[in-house]
């Protein structure tokens, strides 16, 4: 997996757009810019997602809804 590489951009931390993201890039609920719709803005993906030691295949604290990893290949 490629390496996390935080930039800062206005007030806020941000991910480098051009990093790979396999995880949340192959998820039907990732709408953008490290969000879904478990993480909506203002809320961002969480780094233990984002970084693989999650695979969010269970609802965790601070998500919104029941929303968990659902690859885009899944019908």
């Amino acid at each position: 997996m490629g390496e996390i590489i935080k930039t800062y951009r206005e007030d806020n931390w941000s991910f480098d757009p051009k990093i790979d993201l396999p995880i949340c890039n192959n998820c039907r609920h990732y709408i953008d810019d490290l969000n879904c719709k478990a993480f909506p803005s203002p809320k961002s993906i969480p780094d233990e997602i984002l970084n693989g030691e999650n695979k969010h295949d269970k609802i965790i604290a601070g998500q919104t809804g029941d929303f968990i990893f659902q690859s885009l290949e899944t019908k």
